[in-house]
């Protein structure tokens, strides 16, 4: 049989893990960010290597 503990959050646990929540939604933001500059930066590579090939 599996043990079925139940796990308690204490206050200090709830407010620990809304701070790494915080941090992981703050990373994503950053992530997306970095990734939307990225592919705008590749278009724009892509767009002066066309240009540059039609010369």
């Amino acid at each position: 049989m599996a043990d079925e503990r139940k796990v308690k959050s204490t206050p200090s646990d709830v407010h620990s893990e809304q701070g790494q929540l915080r941090q992981l939604k703050e990373r994503i933001a950053e992530l997306e960010l970095e990734n939307d500059l990225l592919k705008k930066w590749q278009r724009f590579l892509a767009e002066q290597r066309r240009k540059n090939s039609r010369s």
